[in-house]
């Protein structure tokens, strides 16, 4: 018989695996992020934002010095990177290892929420620590994590989600859904879809289905009357900001009409090799890859005006071609879930490494998508805010080209999805192997 000490023994060193896990896959890119120092750092449009700010206090720049004030990124992130830059100097050392850090304490924490997510669900230990070892320690995003999302917002959004799916599963365990987790949670969703909508709608989703059946019929004016205000409190500001100074109350972002042109038009539909016909359509269009395209927006009245009309002109084509449309929603889908290699790679070709990558990804997702869908006929109750937040999110993507940083959203609740079914699976073996016994 086992002695009560070494079952206390084990249950604690089950209980510290965890943390182990999470500090030896924050080591492992703090490693990396000091070893690519000096010249690693986030690039992109964000990154000219947060730059303008640390030298001017203005949210402007995002495709070329001088442009003036933007309102192609939310401004969040590159408000807080500009503030680093501001106090120890844009790409110095110093600012980028406080920004690399940040961004790994994100990712970390929300791996950490996953992991308690899951648990609430019912998912066993065991598989728990099996997904959290992969994603800490298998480098599949390791690029993303370190270096893009020092200003991009991936990591943060991806912790808040968590952190959101965290609480609806802990308020529902409660009796009673009271006014102050009302109130926080409403915060919380605000924050999400103010840092990233499409997994903010996952999330208004899951606490419209938390509370039906949980709120008594009198007090939905009043959470709905938070929640609105909740959401107003962020989006009110920066809408305000944007009349001001851009001559519209965007609520959001300006560049919904040039996402949605970069991924629908007659090229795209065409025979030709995907990468190719991506890059041309970049050069041909967007201002922060091509002088021409940057001149064609200052020609058009400035990045509101040229977003607005690229959408119209996609949105056209759309209407008279509807069946390449459906084909390329289609294509979409399947880059959003299976990533190929041209997407791993777009400015370079692809290696063996990446080859290795798209294989991972592709058992990775195709075991995430049966594991919900096993997962929502087996205990729909218990994994549905799960399942929104994996499948929500993708919808807005299915109209544009989704590339790596977009997909990203959806990495760590694949791996946890993936681990779940693979324990429903040794469940079911282990009680096949029982009845063969019996």
């Amino acid at each position: 018989m086992a002695s009560p000490f070494a079952a206390v023994s084990r249950a604690l060193a089950w209980r510290r695996l965890p943390v182990l896990l999470l500090l030896a896959g924050a080591l492992l890119r703090l490693v990396w992020a000091v070893a690519t120092l000096p010249g690693s750092h986030a690039g992109g449009e964000i990154a000219n934002v947060a730059i303008a700010y640390a030298h001017t206090g203005v949210l402007a720049d995002a495709f070329r010095p001088g442009q003036g004030p933007t309102a192609h990124v939310l401004p969040l992130p590159p408000v807080y990177a500009g503030l680093i830059y501001r106090a120890l100097g844009v790409h110095a050392p110093a600012a980028e290892l406080v920004l690399a850090g940040s961004a790994i304490a994100l990712v970390m924490a929300g791996y950490a929420l996953f992991y308690r997510a899951f648990g609430l669900m019912g998912m066993p230990r065991p598989w728990r620590i099996a997904a959290l070892a992969a994603l800490c320690l298998v480098p599949l995003n390791m690029q993303l994590e370190i270096e893009t999302f020092r200003i991009w917002e991936g990591g943060l959004s991806v912790a808040v989600a968590a952190l959101f799916l965290w609480g609806l599963l802990t308020l529902e365990r409660r009796a009673e859904v009271g006014w102050g987790a009302i109130i926080a949670m409403a915060l919380l969703a605000a924050l999400l879809f103010f840092i990233s909508p499409p997994l903010g709608l996952a999330g208004y989703l899951g606490a419209l289905l938390l509370l039906i059946g949980r709120l008594p019929l009198r007090r939905w004016a009043g959470a709905a009357g938070i929640a609105v205000a909740a959401l107003a409190l962020l989006i009110a500001p920066w809408a305000w900001r944007n009349q001001q100074v851009m001559g519209e109350a965007l609520p959001l972002r300006s560049n919904a009409g040039l996402e949605l042109a970069l991924g629908n038009h007659p090229a795209a539909a065409g025979p030709g090799d995907p990468r190719a016909v991506f890059k041309a359509r970049l050069d041909e269009i967007h201002p922060f890859e091509s002088d021409s395209a940057f001149a064609a927006m200052q020609a058009a009245g400035g990045e509101i005006a040229y977003a607005r009309g690229l959408g119209t002109t996609a949105k056209d084509w759309i209407t008279s071609h509807p069946a390449d449309f459906a084909r390329l929603c289609g294509r979409h889908l399947r880059d959003f879930f299976f990533p190929p290699a041209w997407l791993w790679n777009v400015y370079s070709g692809a290696s063996r490494g990446t080859m290795v990558k798209v294989v991972i990804n592709a058992l990775l997702s195709a075991a995430a998508l049966t594991g919900a869908l096993v997962a929502g006929i087996a205990a729909w109750r218990r994994y549905r805010f799960a399942i929104l937040m994996l499948v929500v999110p993708t919808l807005p993507y299915v109209i544009v080209q989704p590339v790596l940083r977009y997909r990203y959203i959806i990495y760590a609740l694949s791996v946890f999805f993936a681990a779940d079914l693979a324990s429903r699976l040794q469940r079911r073996r282990g009680s096949a192997a029982a009845d063969g016994v019996r």
